[in-house]
């Protein structure tokens, strides 16, 4: 006998979390992606990404992850 997907889902309430990187500079903005020209990412092993601080434009890079990301619990 066939089943509806529908009869076996489950559903759980999470909460999700805004994670964001404080910058190193000024300690009052966040860091954002920074697009450069060509795409998002340096192509180095891992890969680094450029963020920009939202109150004094500091750049740096970031190897391997983009901020802000999401988070669940």
């Amino acid at each position: 006998m066939l089943r509806k997907q529908m009869d076996m889902e489950k559903r759980t309430e999470v909460k999700t979390i805004k994670v964001e990187l404080v910058c190193d500079s000024c300690r009052e903005g966040t860091m954002k992606p920074f697009l450069l020209r060509g795409g998002l990412a340096l192509e180095t092993s891992p890969s680094q990404y450029p963020h920009e601080c939202t109150k004094c434009d500091a750049i740096i890079h970031i190897a391997g992850q983009v901020y802000p990301y999401m988070v669940h619990e």
